[in-house]
């Protein structure tokens, strides 16, 4: 399974877009900034979603088990790893 580290490095890949000159091909501090804010937008729609679905299962007592929350905790590790790339 892939860890919470790989995941947010994963997704600040896929945010990071390349950005080409005529003399070299290169990343700039901002963009990969911009890729770290972008990839923390996303894992917090994750959490909101995983949240929001977690309770409408719960209010209808379809769920009542503390494993069900171990994918929004999870994600919360994603995020504290991508708040460490901001340092």
């Amino acid at each position: 399974m892939v860890t919470p580290k790989e995941k947010a490095q994963e997704l600040i890949e896929r945010f990071n877009p390349m950005t080409y000159t005529a003399v070299h091909a290169h990343k700039t501090p901002y963009e990969h900034q911009d890729a770290i804010k972008c990839a923390k937008i996303a894992v917090d729609y994750i959490i909101d979603s995983c949240e929001k679905t977690l309770k409408l299962y719960h209010d209808n007592d379809m769920i009542n088990s503390d494993i069900d929350y171990q994918p929004i905790e999870w994600w919360q590790e994603v995020k504290k790893e991508l708040e460490n790339y901001e340092k």
